[in-house]
């Protein structure tokens, strides 16, 4: 299973994109953790398609998500 980081050779900004992405997710109450959503939104900003196979550290931490949901 490939990391973000494998995925910087088509895509340089991924992880960047992630980070924002799972930060704006949380943020409107909605699932950090989708695959799909993400491949999605990546698409509409006009970045490559990583592909069905979701990344092997694109899930958050249910401990790091119970502290967004507590302090929300």
């Amino acid at each position: 299973m490939a990391r973000l980081r494998d995925m910087e050779g088509d895509n340089a900004n991924i992880s960047q994109q992630h980070r924002e992405w799972q930060e704006q997710r949380r943020g409107n109450n909605e699932d950090a953790n989708n695959w799909s959503a993400f491949r999605d939104h990546l698409k509409a900003i006009g970045a490559p398609d990583p592909g069905e196979e979701e990344a092997e550290d694109f899930r958050m931490e249910e401990s790091t998500m119970g502290e967004q949901k507590a302090s929300a």
